[in-house]
């Protein structure tokens, strides 16, 4: 263990759960946290979320870990690909990976069903006539297989398609990265690709040609920690929920 850990705060810091804040922090982390749960609350609604978690930014380092802000808080939305395709919601970062997915089902329900492809499943099917006193047919092979292959496409959306909502704000001061030099609060939202494990970078991606940057940031603003009050914590929470609502 890195003796960094053993390290005592340094004098007039408070613990946290995140580790250890300046008391700069400290008198606005809770007018933070609102920001965070209250724009949580609103991602909760959505129509593809199906639960959404908030942690605090660890600060402290540890093993394995080396901090780069000054702590904050990391709140998640966990999108579902089969909930966004179905309801018809899903954001504009989503929508490429739903159309490649419904490519791949219908190819491959056309190749194990060359009598009745995904086109013929869902061409306008004519009522077939009846002899009088004779109930007509409710359930066609039509109704089956449409049945069958709206089952499939629903499976195959949800299996391994969790992608994220990412609720984030973070502190920098002295220590990290500070665009005033003064102690400041970075608030961004975004949408995250990394299916099922919402990593923002993937460095190797690169060795393949591939983006490795995994969220993309449709919201930021920075606000010096001495300007935080409660009635702009409302109005960050009102420009981050209309992003969100674009995105």
């Amino acid at each position: 263990m890195s003796l960094s850990t053993h390290l005592p705060p340094a004098r007039g810091s408070h613990i946290t759960a995140c580790g250890t804040l300046k008391p700069v922090f400290v008198r606005k982390v809770e007018l933070c946290r609102q920001w965070a749960e209250d724009v949580l609350e609103e991602v909760s609604g959505y129509e593809d979320v199906t639960h959404t978690n908030i942690d605090e930014v660890r600060n402290t380092p540890c093993d394995g870990f080396i901090p780069f802000t000054d702590g904050g808080f990391d709140g998640v939305g966990f999108g579902n690909m089969g909930y966004a395709h179905g309801s018809g919601c899903a954001p504009a970062a989503i929508q490429p990976y739903i159309d490649s997915d419904l490519k791949d089902i219908e190819k491959g329900w056309d190749e194990n069903h060359p009598d009745h492809p995904v086109k013929w499943l869902f061409e306008h099917e004519e009522p077939h006539p009846t002899l009088p006193g004779i109930e007509p047919q409710r359930i066609t092979l039509r109704d089956q297989l449409r049945e069958e292959y709206c089952e499939l496409e629903d499976a195959n959306m949800r299996e391994g398609g969790t992608y994220f909502y990412k609720v984030r704000v973070l502190f920098h001061g002295e220590a990290h990265r500070s665009e005033s030099g003064e102690p400041e609060a970075l608030f961004c939202v975004g949408i995250n690709t990394d299916f099922e494990y919402g990593r923002d970078n993937i460095p190797w991606l690169a060795c393949y040609g591939q983006k490795t940057q995994q969220t993309t940031w449709i919201w930021e603003k920075t606000v010096k920690i001495k300007n935080l009050n409660l009635r702009r914590i409302e109005s960050l929470v009102r420009q981050a929920i209309k992003a969100l609502g674009k995105a």
